[in-house]
């Protein structure tokens, strides 16, 4: 057994979960090679441009029964995913088990510890090793880019995003489109959007690339100058080239059923067409949006829990009982 240390280190190379189980530092080449076929499927081919990519493949690690190795997993402080198991191996409730003690172990009891990119048949097994699930459940959708017909009331002008020193030349104007869109509803709800401050985006600009921009859209009222729709598109990783996605769509609740959205997402669709194959977007399960992205033609990927949680409070308990 290993000396347990209390502050998560990269150069950690091994970690004995008990005299039986074991993770080890795994090549992160190795390591995405064996979760390209062992996490999910279904999964991995929706996003099958990403090949044997690993993000975070610094905290890759492999998982050992005594000399066998049943698996893999994504391990940082405070944080668990990506975790697979290779076939015939079947006990995957006592390794969470002892994967969620070393993430306590290493927790300084002031965050909760989060598990992403929960697959639907893990939802119980981290549920029975004492993780708290979200509520809500959402899904990838996807559709191939196409030139399409887009007719706009004469009442809208149309215009595309323009960026400067890393923010929206109407960075206001858009959040406050989008945290009065969303008002009162399960997504302001679910990301904890409660003031208009929280839609300034905080990321990294460079995924706005000038495609991005291009085929995002502002509508105005011609009236009133006001903005009434916007839809945000983004590119996750300009290195790599990966698909573009919706970054965030909204609507005005005075000017709905008009056809806006859909004419945004047909305009973003023709002005990627050519340059990027496929358009994708993230839909909370059983919502409007959800409909009108399948009424596009959007094929949806399956249902999965976006997070679970072992709350602070439960983290500080588990330590005092040590």
């Amino acid at each position: 057994m290993n000396t347990i240390a209390r502050t998560w280190s990269t150069d950690m190379t091994f970690y004995a979960l008990s005299d039986q189980f074991s993770i080890h530092k795994a090549d992160a080449k190795d390591w995405s090679l064996y979760y390209s076929i062992y996490y999910n499927q279904a999964y991995n081919g929706f996003f099958k441009e990403y090949g044997f990519d690993v993000y975070d493949g610094n905290n890759a690690f492999w998982i050992f029964n005594y000399e066998s190795k049943i698996g893999g997993v994504i391990l940082n402080e405070n944080r668990l995913y990506n975790l697979f198991f290779i076939p015939p191996f079947n006990d995957e409730i006592k390794v969470v088990k002892l994967l969620k003690h070393l993430l306590v172990d290493f927790s300084d009891g002031s965050k909760n510890i989060t598990v992403i990119n929960v697959l639907p048949h893990q939802v119980d097994l981290f549920s029975q090793a004492g993780f708290w699930a979200d509520v809500n459940r959402s899904r990838m959708m996807q559709r191939p880019t196409e030139v399409l017909n887009t007719i706009w009331d004469d009442g809208f002008r149309i215009e595309s995003p323009v960026m400067g020193n890393g923010k929206f030349s109407i960075e206001l104007e858009i959040a406050e489109l989008f945290f009065e869109s969303y008002k009162g509803g399960i997504n302001a709800a679910r990301r904890n959007h409660i003031s208009k401050e929280s839609f300034i985006f905080k990321r990294s600009s460079n995924i706005f690339t000038d495609s991005m921009l291009k085929a995002s859209t502002l509508v105005f009222d011609n009236n009133t100058n006001q903005l009434i729709g916007a839809c945000l598109l983004f590119l996750e990783d300009k290195q790599r080239t990966y698909y573009p996605g919706v970054f965030n769509i909204g609507v005005l609740p005075n000017y709905r059923n008009k056809g806006l959205a859909s004419n945004m997402l047909k305009r973003a669709l023709t002005l990627l067409y050519g340059e990027y194959p496929i358009l994708r977007i993230g839909v909370l399960q059983g919502t409007y949006a959800e409909s009108l992205y399948y009424n596009l033609g959007f094929m949806p990927a399956h249902v999965e829990v976006e997070r679970l949680v072992l709350p602070s409070s439960e983290i500080k308990l588990l330590k005092s009982i040590q």
